[in-house]
């Protein structure tokens, strides 16, 4: 895949959901980010995330008994990002700590790999204390390889949790 021409600081907000929570906190995050982003976006396979130098992606953790392909939505489909060595991404995910602790944001993990596989620079690893949970796949050297959030059992923790994570990522990205 060519990469496009990369517009300095376009950014960009992706997300996908299962029952609709990735997507409101898509919209909290544009509320907060404004102008500083496009989107939200819902991705396509086709999506051409080359196009953006500073990425934001957004995925449920929905099939959590499966090997992989855990979020259950469009991003399981999506093989080839393209060329993403000049991008910044940062990716947050939601899962149910309590209910499915062993899968704990299983897909987030799955959705960072993809991003770093195609080169990308990735941002925004937040420290796992505070959460409740077992295991997940989004855990690297007691971070998270994003922004966890457990809209079933701590909603009332989500909002400042946004509120560090995007101070972080203007540091990280440039936001």
């Amino acid at each position: 895949m060519r990469r496009a021409r990369v517009v300095p600081d376009a950014a960009a907000l992706f997300y996908s959901t299962a029952t609709g929570k990735t997507e409101s906190i898509a919209e909290i995050i544009k509320e907060k980010l404004g102008n500083k982003i496009e989107g939200p976006f819902e991705v396509e396979t086709e999506t051409d995330f080359a196009k953006y130098d500073k990425i934001i992606c957004g995925t449920p953790t929905w099939n959590t008994g499966a090997d992989e392909d855990r979020s259950g939505t469009e991003w399981d489909n999506l093989k080839n990002l393209g060329d993403l060595k000049k991008s910044k991404v940062a990716c947050y995910g939601l899962g149910d700590g309590v209910g499915y602790g062993d899968y704990f944001c299983d897909a987030l993990g799955e959705l960072h790999d993809k991003f770093k596989g195609a080169g990308a620079t990735m941002c925004g690893y937040v420290p796992t204390d505070g959460y409740t949970f077992d295991d997940s796949k989004s855990q690297q050297n007691g971070k998270f390889v994003g922004l966890v959030l457990d809209e079933d059992n701590e909603n009332d923790l989500t909002d400042g949790r946004i509120d560090a994570w995007l101070k972080q990522l203007t540091k990280e990205m440039g936001l």
